[in-house]
């Protein structure tokens, strides 16, 4: 397939916007899928009503000899671009400069979701007929506000996926040393948005300090039960339950997995601590993980205001891996923010209620595809669990067939930031790559 060609039929998705929370495009991006996947594909195509009036999924169909399909999972909705003035160019305008193609979208996920659907229409026109398996697009529009009715929805159309053996996640980046990967599971995230009132206004400080609870000092107070900062842990009952060490052969992948501290520091823009290799991958891997996102409280403007705030707002986020339980950490969430919601002081709301998901591959399923990849230039290791979290337990859970996760973006793609991107070479290589592993899927024995 022409890149130029390729570029032209991803700028033309951009443009179309399709804001996950503003709902800015979202019917706009539907309508160009469904006419490009039927006119580029020959794809029988429905569209899906999300439960609970949530934005649209699209699903396709490319029929094979057998009734047996791959299926590929991927989002065609993106986060708001924000604050327009930290762009260096319209990030709804698909823009190359430098190697790269700039847009919101253009990495997450709007870019690999091209990419899949180009990398098979670059299969279906190298063979003849029908292919030996269906092929399927899975793609949801809800994605950037957590998958909030995927499962749901999933749940009530399970019939429409009975034929689906195994589900390629096209998601996240590849690593940081420019190696394509496979990755078998991901780790799921659990977050809460938390507001702590202590009075109608804020007041000086002279005239209420002692006598006015501060709303900072009192989320701060919240903060210690749940995390120590000493040692680094997480307090909540039974949060530790379910997490598991690596395997020998986990291990064994992640000896062949690329280490460049100096390269991880300058894509991330900061000093790494300092760590081995092991853990390094273990710390993103197999590791829960405890994080403040955000805090609005008191002042922080020009000059000073000694004042007591009243109000602050703030959102935690956990990251869970293994076998973690997510109702069982809410219900320990929920007991210990009970005492200060019954008394008035707090209010909150969970987000992102995402498990961890990991698939049983078969070895000879991984070996195929690394030689598949092989054989156009390319090298694909394996990386037993994704850091990020996708929402692979629908499939693992409601149809019951494994997922690997196959990334297309580069390690720098500044997704849910300003300036993101995907290089033009990632973007290349991910439709060949699509169409080689679609083939050696389709076509084996």
């Amino acid at each position: 397939m022409e890149i130029s060609k390729a570029i032209s039929n991803l700028s033309d998705l951009i443009a179309c916007k399709g804001v996950s929370d503003s709902g800015e495009g979202i019917q706009e991006s539907v309508q160009f899928l469904k006419q490009f996947l039927r006119s580029h594909l020959n794809a029988e195509v429905t569209i899906v009503k999300a439960e609970n009036d949530g934005n649209p999924i699209i699903l396709a169909t490319v029929k094979g000899i057998k009734k047996d399909a791959i299926m590929f999972y991927g989002h065609y909705d993106v986060m708001d671009p924000g604050d327009l003035n930290k762009w260096d160019s319209d990030p709804f305008k698909l823009t190359r400069r430098n190697g790269k193609l700039y847009a919101r979208g253009a990495g997450d996920n709007r870019g690999q979701l091209m990419a899949s659907i180009q990398g098979v229409e670059q299969y279906l026109n190298s063979i003849e007929g029908m292919p030996p398996q269906t092929i399927m697009f899975f793609i949801e529009g809800e994605e950037e506000q957590g998958s909030r009715n995927l499962f749901a929805t999933v749940a009530k159309h399970t019939d429409k996926l009975k034929n689906v053996e195994l589900v390629l996640a096209v998601d996240g980046s590849i690593s940081s040393s420019g190696k394509h990967v496979l990755r078998l599971g991901c780790r799921g995230l659990l977050g809460f948005h938390v507001q702590i009132q202590t009075g109608s206004h804020s007041n000086h400080s002279g005239n209420t300090g002692n006598i006015m609870s501060n709303a900072f000092i009192e989320f701060q107070k919240i903060l210690n039960q749940i995390y120590d900062f000493d040692t680094d842990k997480v307090l909540l009952p039974h949060f530790y339950d379910g997490v598991k060490e690596p395997t020998t052969q986990q291990m064994d992948w992640i000896d062949k997995l690329p280490f460049n501290v100096e390269k991880i520091n300058k894509s991330n823009g900061f000093k790494m601590k300092a760590m081995t290799k092991q853990d390094y991958y273990a710390n993103l891997m197999f590791r829960p993980t405890f994080n403040v996102s955000g805090i609005m409280s008191g002042y922080t403007g020009q000059g000073v205001k000694t004042i007591v705030p009243n109000q602050l707002t703030a959102k935690v986020d956990f990251r869970l891996v293994g076998e973690q339980n997510v109702t069982e950490i809410e219900k320990g969430i929920k007991q210990l923010f009970k005492p200060y919601v019954d008394s008035g002081l707090l209010t909150f709301t969970f987000y992102h209620q995402i498990p961890p998901s990991t698939s049983e591959i078969n070895l000879d399923t991984i070996h195929l595809l690394q030689k598949s990849v092989k054989n156009i230039g390319e090298d694909l290791v394996v990386e037993p669990i994704m850091p990020g979290a996708v929402p692979n337990y629908v499939w693992t859970e409601l149809i019951h067939k494994p997922v690997i996760t196959l990334p297309l973006a580069n390690f720098d793609q500044n997704n849910h930031s300003f300036n993101e991107n995907i290089s033009v070479k990632a973007y290349e290589s991910g439709i060949n790559i699509v169409s080689a592993t679609t083939q050696a899927l389709s076509e084996r024995g």
